[in-house]
């Protein structure tokens, strides 16, 4: 079997700890000489190792993604989109079909052809009332930021 690479002045087969291989993985001289599956799997193990090490954010179930919610505020008409289609699905925020309607009815006033159709879509599910109040609750939303327009 063949060793790793070994550092300057050394002779013979060089040890190297675990985590100093996986943060070294491009000197591996040894992972050639495995099968693909195997150099595959090293991979894996790999990018698990690193996902363990640096978890994604988790955000609260009651607040958007800070990031998108920042983009939003900018006039970001595809972080608008977005943040009207977390609120339609609840995904990572409560379901509000009046947030969403809001949020889409803002993107849409900044052009974005998909939150048109979306806010379509959301109107058929629901009332009067509720389309209302959603588009109440964007026009405050612009009185109160104006840069949500461009």
């Amino acid at each position: 079997m063949p060793a790793l690479p070994s550092g300057e002045g050394t002779k013979g087969t060089v040890f190297v700890p675990f985590p100093e291989a996986l943060f070294n993985f491009p000197n591996l001289a040894i992972l050639p000489f495995f099968p693909l599956q195997t150099r595959q799997g090293f991979l894996c193990v790999l990018c698990s190792f690193f996902f363990f090490l640096f978890p994604t954010p988790s955000y609260s179930a009651e607040q958007p993604d800070p990031l998108l919610l920042e983009r939003a505020k900018q006039g970001n008409a595809d972080a608008q989109y977005n943040l009207g289609f977390a609120y339609h699905w609840g995904d990572g925020v409560p379901e509000d079909y009046i947030q969403a309607y809001a949020w889409c009815n803002i993107a849409a006033a900044n052009g974005d052809e998909g939150s048109k159709k979306k806010k379509t879509a959301l109107a058929e599910l629901m009332t009067k009332e509720q389309i209302a109040l959603a588009e109440k609750l964007s026009r405050e939303m612009v009185e109160a930021n104006p840069k949500l327009i461009n």
